[in-house]
């Protein structure tokens, strides 16, 4: 690729609209707050997880790191994309980032068969309670 076709790349980048920007804004309101809320109650759930061990805690622990994948490689990678309408990150940053959003939807999608599960669990084992050792 020689320097006159870099040139007419960079010529081809789109003018922007006013709903990017409309986008961009409301992206912005989900991502700030989100990552926040999200490491918060990841270390409340975390931290309730290691003295209960139950189920529900350990879903509920999954659906976080989940949610908060979809707001690393999704939204903030289409706000950097509206922002910038290139990519700058490389290859090997491209396929990573494409991998982190494919496996976060799965991931995502997969919390549902979760849930199922912990269902069946509980409609067939109801209210069995895993004895703690006692701590001295």
């Amino acid at each position: 690729m020689n320097s006159s076709n870099i040139s007419q790349l960079d010529d081809d980048i789109p003018n922007r609209l006013f709903s990017d920007y409309v986008q961009i804004l409301i992206l912005m309101t989900i991502f700030v707050p989100g990552i926040c809320m999200n490491f918060y109650t990841f270390l409340k759930i975390y931290r309730r997880y290691k003295i209960t061990e139950s189920r529900i805690m350990l879903l509920n622990l999954q659906l976080n790191v989940t949610n908060s994948k979809i707001l690393i490689f999704f939204v903030f990678t289409r706000i950097c994309w509206l922002a910038t309408y290139k990519w700058m990150g490389g290859w090997f940053l491209c396929k990573a980032v494409k991998f982190g959003q494919a496996l976060s939807f799965m991931s995502s999608s997969n919390i549902v068969v979760c849930i199922g599960s912990d269902r069946l669990l509980s409609l067939l084992y109801p209210l069995q309670v895993k004895p703690k050792a006692n701590k001295r």
